[in-house]
């Protein structure tokens, strides 16, 4: 018989919350403002994830509890400053090498580990041979943020225990399951594939692909909503109109991210 303190225990404890943050290119920055605004309501993060640029602002809250210097950042980036990521590759292979982003990311995040967050984080990447997600949960910091962010044709294919990995937001663009499966009891997810109205000056190339890449995951995370339980909140910022490699203008992105929360948070409130 199960003892009737355990069942008090559990009625009384203050609920974990788990943060899930979505792939989408620079419409990431938007990620920044939910936090934002998270914070400043005294909402608690106890696990954290993050799938492609979701992984980025994961693993640095998850190391710091705070996002003001990835904020600061974020705001000094300009247009020009796109060329410093710039290492053209064999087109064979991919449009960039990356390994300009990987020093970005190396100056930031230096030589830590999954043991060195401050609270449990998990990043997501996807398996080109079974198009499974694969979950990382150890090691580097640097080389599971390069594997969910290795956008197909733009990035090299990442080799990890035998397998060749890409973007994580094909698997799990918005990895609810895996703040889940560190046991929280209330999951706010941050999706930046809202799919929206879409107008370009121009429909060449790069638009039509960034566009059906957008519109595939948004319908994806759809579809995934379906499954989600009562104790879920998705926050939506309408972020649609930005190019997936726009890490330009910050601020308005924020912006986007810190009115969605702001909308969302009664409703999580509500559940805690």
């Amino acid at each position: 018989m199960k003892s009737p303190f355990k069942k008090l225990f559990r009625l009384f404890r203050p609920k974990k919350v788990g943060l899930a943050l979505g792939s989408g290119g620079a419409r990431g920055f938007a990620h920044l403002g939910v936090i934002k605004v998270l914070l400043e309501n005294n909402i608690p993060i106890d696990y954290i994830s993050g799938s492609s640029i979701g992984s980025i602002v994961a693993a640095y809250y998850a190391l710091n509890l705070d996002i003001k210097g990835l904020e600061d950042i974020s705001l000094g980036l300009k247009k020009r400053d796109m060329l410093k990521f710039i290492d053209l590759n064999n087109p064979s292979v991919s449009i960039l090498r990356g390994n300009k982003v990987k020093r970005f990311l190396e100056e930031l995040f230096e030589d830590r580990t999954f043991k060195d967050t401050k609270i449990p984080l998990r990043i997501g990447a996807t398996a080109l041979e079974d198009g499974k997600k694969v979950v990382f949960k150890e090691g580097k910091l640097v080389d599971a943020i390069m594997a969910s962010g290795a956008f197909p044709g733009v990035f090299p294919v990442v080799t990890h225990n035998g397998k060749h990995l890409v973007d994580g937001g094909l698997a799990d663009a918005l990895p609810i399951d895996m703040v889940e499966e560190l046991g929280a009891d209330v999951i706010i997810g941050v999706d930046i594939y809202n799919f929206g109205n879409y107008k370009a000056k121009k429909y060449g190339m790069r638009e039509v692909l960034e566009r059906t890449y957008q519109l595939l995951l948004a319908k994806l995370s759809n579809y995934e909503e379906k499954s989600y339980k009562k104790n879920v909140v998705v926050i939506r910022p309408v972020i649609s109109q930005v190019g997936t490699f726009d890490f330009f203008g910050a601020e308005k992105k924020i912006k986007i991210g810190v009115d969605a929360a702001k909308e969302a948070l009664p409703k999580i409130q509500g559940l805690i």
